[in-house]
């Protein structure tokens, strides 16, 4: 038996939406895991990336931005953020370093990051964007939440050039407790291959829609036929109106179309092998408010 003392530990990614939190765990992990876009509520669920690190294991669980909204799905997302960090060892709490501090919803997570009694690093994110004078606003980004929480450490990082995340996994290897791995070494999520595809295409679905279709997509993929040279794969963008459907349908199938080059392009780099794919887009009507359908979703998702 190996004499050699391990570490490992959960990792909650909290913050507002677009903040950087998915960027982020796909920078660490070294493969695309998170659907990743500039509109907000990319992440629809938790997600375990998992690092390997000299003996310590860091499994990120990447969760939906907190936000307010009162549908029901909205309240499922606050409710697995709130279990998620609730049974984790470090929470990361990720800052826009290109938003003014200090709105209402800042004063949300004030509130709520004072009951937390986990070890909290606040991570001032997007610093490869400043410009030689935003040092002097990192100060008052730092001075701004110093005031107001309790941190282990502030630290500002980039998800784009890297710059401080080996500083930033050295804070978390202090925090974690000496323990066996929980996953395999060569693990890099627990989610399956299938939860990765659909990701994929609601990401290319969003960057290529932009401001014209809300977060009121989702996808479910149906057949998933894997072959030596050849993944096989059909799948749903499910919608809310008929509005919505046109609009990711296209004229003459124009969107479509573009959607499905892109996410085909996307997922044989990360398979590494030809894909035939296949998509439609369905509407179900106010689906964020369908127990039924969420129930659905969120069983797709742990699958």
């Amino acid at each position: 038996m190996s004499s050699e003392v391990t570490r490992a530990g959960f990792i909650s990614l909290i913050g507002r939406p677009n903040v950087g939190k998915s960027a982020f765990l796909n920078r660490v992990v070294t493969a695309r895991l998170m659907a990743v876009s500039n509109r907000p509520q990319t992440t629809r669920d938790r997600v375990t990336g998992i690092l390997n690190r000299r003996g310590v294991q860091f499994c990120f669980v990447d969760l939906p931005g907190l936000q307010e909204g009162d549908d029901r799905y909205n309240r499922r997302l606050r409710s697995l953020g709130e279990k998620a960090v609730a049974g984790a060892d470090v929470v990361l709490y990720m800052i826009d370093g290109l938003r003014r501090q200090g709105t209402q919803s800042d004063l949300l997570f004030e509130r709520w990051l004072s009951l937390l009694r986990i070890p909290i690093i606040g991570v001032v994110t997007k610093i490869d964007r400043w410009e030689r004078d935003r040092l002097q606003e990192f100060q008052g980004v730092t001075a701004y939440w110093s005031a107001r929480c309790r941190w282990e450490s502030l630290i500002a990082i980039s998800a784009v050039t890297g710059c401080n995340i080996p500083k930033l996994l050295d804070l978390i290897e202090g925090l974690l407790p000496i323990t066996p791995h929980f996953f395999p070494n060569d693990c890099l999520s627990d989610r399956n291959d299938r939860f990765w595809v659909a990701e994929l295409i609601r990401e290319s679905a969003m960057m290529l829609t932009g401001e014209e279709v809300p977060h009121a997509l989702t996808v479910m993929v149906g057949r998933y036929e894997d072959e030596e040279r050849l993944l096989r794969v059909s799948a749903d963008l499910v919608v809310e109106r008929e509005g919505q459907k046109g609009i990711v349908v296209g004229s003459s199938g124009s969107m479509i179309k573009r959607i499905g080059v892109r996410s085909r392009k996307a997922i044989e780099e990360q398979i590494g092998k030809k894909l035939f794919l296949e998509l439609r887009v369905v509407v179900k009507k106010n689906w964020r408010n369908d127990e039924r359908f969420l129930d659905q979703l969120e069983a797709f998702y742990k699958s």
